[in-house]
């Protein structure tokens, strides 16, 4: 059996602490805009994972020595965190409490059993942070089934239309919400900065975005996912608005003077500022295939060994690993495009049907299953890999 060459530049601890830092201004600005009610869910989604956490004995790790326990807790307040961002403001605690316990309880153990079945479970930080923003995805989808009344309750603030005396509260349309009732868009700068109604932790554009940079920037994702999957949003919207709409139903749409492209590709500009597509695109979708996260044949077989002439067994071990390694590789990119390509569409079509449209938890766990799925098949069906020839 030869080595596995997997490695981070991250000790656990840190790669989490990095993530987590990368969720603060989005949290800065969801206080801003909706006040405290979002602080409150906020401590006690997170506080409750991180205890459901160590009730469960969540260590993701395998084998007999006992694991450092501490990146499990830091996981635990990114599932509550990433949860409790795509509900309103004014989501009743008790109801996120049910959203996080079966994210930490069942969804961390389904995502678990599937990670093992991936042959991917061995605990290493991409295992840690794709279980993680799994099980938060999960959370989210499991309370807008049970919740669906409270789930499309969005609650106005200073910032909305009018202002909100304290102790009330007002409720109104979200940005996409407006679109489907041909009502007055709110500009896109508005939507940018993230003065709008919607999920708590996903108005602003701007913070997501700041977020995404810092996560890309450290390494922790891939630009990849990212870009593949606000491209093919932009480009299915594009193309819906010039193929499937009236033009005079478009210009009422865009509420613009623009005919043609000019309406459509404001209001695909519009489908990218709204409905955390830009959160989504960076902190959930990213989960789908991170670095580490698909299996690697790391089994030489008899046939593939030789294949190598070198008189040193240590090299030609290290070269058929290099080679392994770098097909592992190319084939991860194809697989993040893919599911970039397949949450991109699955987001529109949900948009456009009108189903779900606040948030892009249900495109990205849909994938998420299909991906693993498919890569189950393929391990099954395709033998390790013989005969590899390198330079």
């Amino acid at each position: 059996m030869a080595k596995d060459y997997r490695t981070t530049e991250y000790d656990p601890q840190r790669f989490m602490l990095v993530s987590m830092t990368a969720l603060v201004p989005c949290f800065m600005m969801g206080v801003y805009v909706f006040g405290l009610d979002m602080l409150d869910n906020m401590l006690g989604g997170c506080g409750l994972a991180v205890i459901l956490a160590w009730l469960t004995g969540m260590t993701g790790a395998s084998g007999d020595k006992k694991p450092d326990r501490e990146p499990e807790y830091l996981a635990a307040v990114i599932t509550g965190a990433l949860i409790v961002y795509g509900l309103p403001s004014t989501m009743p605690i008790w109801m996120v409490f049910v959203g996080v316990a079966l994210a930490m309880i069942p969804g961390s153990m389904i995502v678990k059993w599937v990670q093992k079945k991936a042959g991917n479970d061995s605990g290493g930080v991409f295992c840690i942070l794709e279980r993680a923003v799994i099980t938060s995805v999960f959370g989210q989808v499991a309370i807008w089934a049970l919740f669906r009344e409270e789930m499309n309750t969005w609650p106005l603030n200073d910032f909305v239309e009018t202002r909100v005396s304290p102790g009330d509260v007002a409720t109104g349309m979200t940005p996409l919400e407006i679109l489907a009732d041909s009502g007055d868009l709110p500009g896109l700068s508005r939507m940018f900065v993230g003065f709008i109604s919607g999920p708590c932790g996903e108005v602003s554009v701007a913070a997501a975005l700041i977020g995404g940079v810092y996560l890309v920037w450290k390494k922790i994702i891939s630009p990849l996912m990212p870009v593949v999957v606000l491209a093919v949003m932009f480009a299915a919207a594009f193309v819906y608005y010039m193929t499937a709409v009236p033009s005079d139903e478009l210009i009422e749409l865009a509420g613009t003077d623009a005919a043609g492209a000019g309406a459509a590709f404001y209001l695909a500009c519009y489908h990218l500022m709204a409905g955390g597509a830009v959160f989504g695109a960076f902190f959930l979708s990213p989960a789908i295939c991170l670095r580490g996260a698909m299996p690697e044949p790391v089994k030489i077989s008899e046939s593939s060994e030789a294949s190598y002439q070198k008189p040193h067994a240590e090299d030609r071990e290290k070269a058929l690993q290099d080679a392994l390694q770098k097909k592992a590789a190319d084939r991860s990119v194809w697989v993040q495009i893919v599911s970039a390509a397949g949450v991109g569409i699955i987001t529109m079509v949900l948009r456009i049907k009108g189903i779900y449209a606040e948030g892009m938890a249900l495109p990205v766990l849909v994938m998420y299953v299909l991906v693993r799925i498919a890569t189950l098949l393929l391990q099954k069906r395709t033998k390790r890999p013989s005969g590899i020839k390198t330079e």
